[in-house]
């Protein structure tokens, strides 16, 4: 062991999720957690915190993304802008910065999760999780259905941009009063909208939004894609406090629990893809 090492650093499971994370925190985390503390303490004092957040993420990201799944992980990168403004929830003369970006596949589904911030002042700043659905002509959603659902409880939803983007697509009704309370629907096709727009997709979207502190959700499906959009002033795969010390295991836990909601996202797509195709 080296002896910066922390020695009694150790990472307690508590979720199924975190079953056998606590050997890879300590092999391929916990060792590196040192160096990362003396560059956090280093960069706050010179009034550099984003350095140590950039050094955070390019050391620990990739290993939790390695116990997840078949993911990748590039800080630089992100969501092409094209992809964003085709699902109509994105404003075009707002312009658009990603980063951050996280790409892999489960249940078949390619897809990609990103930090986005719009240019315009007060725009939107959060992150966008996009599914391919990889649907073939004639199935479910292909060159018909546009699908779009809107969380009424969060104040950061513009509605006008809301109702001028998707004002051919009719409201959809469910017999479901809780739901209908908190969420609008708009779709070009009521049944498909209902096979997709799922009791077990609500909570897993509502979720990763507690986790990421969400003050506005939107999601659609446009054509052969699938866009959730979050809005939320907290920053991906970063450390919540940089004024704390690196030498802790609740940054790796969070992570490592939006990366398993996202996963459950997409995985509860397949579900409902499969169902209706059935």
């Amino acid at each position: 062991m080296n002896n910066d090492e922390p020695a009694d650093l150790l990472f307690a499971e508590r979720e199924d999720r975190e079953k056998g994370f606590a050997i890879v925190f300590e092999s391929d985390i916990k060792p590196k957690l040192a160096d990362i503390e003396t560059s956090r303490v280093a960069a706050v004092m010179a009034g550099e915190a984003e350095r140590f957040r950039g050094t955070f993420k390019r050391t620990v990201v990739p290993e939790i993304l390695k116990f997840a799944g078949a993911l990748t992980y590039d800080p630089d990168d992100g969501i092409a802008e094209a992809a964003l403004y085709a699902s109509k929830l994105f404003d075009e003369i707002q312009g658009i910065e990603s980063e951050d970006l996280i790409t892999g596949e489960t249940s078949g589904l390619p897809f990609q999760w990103s930090e986005v911030r719009s240019g315009a002042v007060g725009g939107f700043r959060g992150f966008v999780v996009m599914v391919d659905l990889l649907l073939e002509r004639g199935e479910i959603g292909t060159e018909t259905l546009i699908l779009a659902v809107r969380d009424k409880r969060t104040a950061g939803n513009l509605f006008e941009r809301w109702v001028r983007a998707f004002d051919k697509e009719k409201q959809v009704s469910f017999d479901n009063a809780e739901f209908e309370r908190d969420f609008e629907v708009y779709a070009t096709d009521a049944n498909e909208a209902r096979a997709l727009v799922t009791a077990k997709l609500i909570r897993c979207i509502s979720e990763l939004g507690e986790l990421t502190g969400a003050s506005g959700i939107e999601f659609a499906m446009v054509w052969n894609q699938f866009l959730l959009k979050v809005e939320t002033q907290d920053d991906l795969f970063e450390p919540s406090d940089v004024n704390r010390s690196a030498l802790n295991t609740e940054d790796c836990r969070r992570i490592l629990a939006e990366i398993h909601k996202v996963l459950e996202i997409v995985d509860t797509l397949a579900e409902g893809i499969k169902a209706e195709a059935g």
